[in-house]
């Protein structure tokens, strides 16, 4: 009797414990959100959407069609953009670096919106030197004879010459244009031949050079993985420095896939978008762990939210086969 009494406490006690609080969230009025790198040689290009509430549980930004968007020059309007598809403005109008711009846009319902950025310019690739490896990748069987397969991978070296006038931001890309050769099959499932697929795939990287773990990347590890090397120059300002990097994907679709060209790219960037890039990287990496403290994304959008920066570039091509 005594033990019953006992349970009937305890559940009664547990049951008291259990709070249920509503919470009251003020409803927002949906801001704009702008979202552009600009760089010369490229037609301007800026995706406008408009931001959701926390309770929204679609996975994409509702498009924003019919929105006034200009662009200016060091203070002078250039361009009017126009709606190209939903969500998507553009103008025939190349930038140039040394040069400020700045981007008003306003739309019905919702607050205008104003974001300012510079080109820098170029920081050019002194010397690119590149090292062809042979990385197993898997194993091919045929009637139970199997055989190692491997991939074709670059080791390189970028070597830039810092000017040392100012803090500067980079960030290391690389494309790779492959063909590959892709079976085909009948409606009764035999194979009839190979059709071919030109594409081209943005290259990812490992490295443990110390200047990219300086940034954001060594939060775990000694090496980083990823198809973008961040940085900035602390570690070697107004000096020469070269980056040791390792490609970790320039295969296609197929085993017989074939590499046509690579092509490596430093770019020099605003700090808006080195600190855009930084951020959301991390908070990609904070993703799902509930230890890691929340970081936001930077943004330089007045009265709204994302990004409008611009960079410039130089670029090495490492292998090409025409």
């Amino acid at each position: 009797m005594k033990l019953h009494s006992l349970l009937f406490l305890l559940l009664v006690v547990g049951s008291a414990c259990e709070t249920v609080v509503d919470v009251d969230i003020p409803k927002e009025n949906p801001r704009l959100v702008v979202n552009a790198f600009i760089s010369p040689g490229q037609d301007v290009g800026i995706r406008i959407t408009k931001s959701k509430s926390v309770l929204d549980q679609a996975e994409s930004f509702p498009l924003v069609t019919g929105a006034q968007v200009t662009l200016f020059e060091n203070g002078q309007e250039v361009t009017q953009l126009v709606d190209e598809t939903a969500g998507w403005y553009t103008a025939p109008f190349r930038p140039e670096p040394g040069r400020r711009y700045s981007v008003q846009a306003s739309a019905e319902g919702a607050e205008a919106v104003e974001a300012s950025s510079s080109i820098a310019a170029p920081v050019l690739i002194r010397q690119l030197t590149a090292d062809t490896l042979q990385i197993e990748s898997g194993v091919t069987c045929i009637n139970e004879d199997c055989e190692p397969t491997y991939s074709q991978e670059y080791r390189l070296q970028l070597q830039l010459s810092d000017p040392g006038d100012a803090v500067n931001y980079y960030e290391i890309v690389a494309y790779a244009v492959t063909l590959d050769s892709l079976p085909q099959y009948d409606r009764m499932g035999n194979f009839v031949g190979y059709d071919t697929l030109r594409q081209r795939q943005r290259v990812s990287f490992q490295t443990d050079d110390p200047v990219v773990n300086n940034s954001f990347s060594s939060v775990v590890g000694d090496e980083f993985y990823g198809s973008s090397l961040l940085f900035n120059d602390d570690l070697f300002s107004g000096e020469g420095y070269t980056v040791d990097f390792t490609t970790n994907n320039v295969s296609g679709y197929s085993t017989g896939s074939i590499l046509k060209k690579l092509t490596v790219e430093l770019r020099t960037l605003s700090e808006d978008q080195y600190q855009y890039l930084r951020t959301r990287d991390l908070q990609e990496f904070n993703n799902g762990d509930l230890f890691s403290e929340v970081v936001p994304v930077y943004s330089n959008v007045e009265n709204g939210f994302g990004i409008f920066a611009g960079y410039s570039a130089d670029s090495v091509v490492v292998a090409a086969e025409e």
